[in-house]
């Protein structure tokens, strides 16, 4: 499958589960366990399959297979075990934002080279997004497991979600790229 048709696809389905997310605000956690297991698997299988092609100098993305890795891995255990997977979530959540988006990061630093920035600034973005979740999201916090710290939380991880989504959209549209083709990692 073309690589450009996978991150359009990857993209609007990311958007979809974030726009989804804020759209109902008050889903239990629950919910939002079983999509974001679902945004971990699509987004996961999806950059198995990227990193799996060769590139135009026949290199291997072995960071965006290791992300893909990562993220199937995450959402097995989410779908596996939802009651600890509610418990963990936000560890869970903060831990893949981590990892992925230094591997988005390193990508970045890559097409940057090339004239592409969006995948620099999504993995950035997902970095911010793990820092926060960590630093702000223990219970007695802002965000604690009563209702409003939940819909905090969704509406926070529902934003990077859509942003994140709309970003893959714009790199795989050549968006984000001085030299006028897509940027697809």
């Amino acid at each position: 499958m073309e690589p450009t048709v996978i991150q359009i696809t990857k993209g609007v389905l990311t958007a979809a589960v974030g726009f989804s997310m804020i759209a109902w605000p008050r889903i239990t956690v629950g919910l939002l366990v079983t999509f974001f297991g679902v945004f971990a698997f699509v987004d996961g299988a999806a950059n198995i399959v990227l990193g799996a092609q060769r590139d135009e100098s026949g290199d291997r993305g072995w960071s965006t297979l290791f992300q893909g890795v990562v993220g199937v891995v995450a959402a097995v255990v989410i779908i596996r075990w939802p009651v600890i997977a509610a418990l963990a979530l936000l560890v869970v959540i903060s831990l893949w934002a981590l990892v992925t988006g230094v591997l988005e990061t390193m990508t970045g630093i890559r097409k940057a080279r090339e004239g592409g920035w969006l995948p620099l600034l999504t993995g950035m973005l997902s970095v911010l997004l793990g820092v926060v979740l960590l630093t702000f999201g223990r219970p007695g916090l802002p965000w604690d497991w009563a209702l409003p710290g939940r819909i905090s939380l969704v509406t926070v991880v529902g934003a990077f979600v859509i942003t994140r989504g709309l970003a893959q959209v714009a790199a795989a549209a050549g968006v984000g790229s001085s030299h006028g083709h897509r940027v697809a990692h």
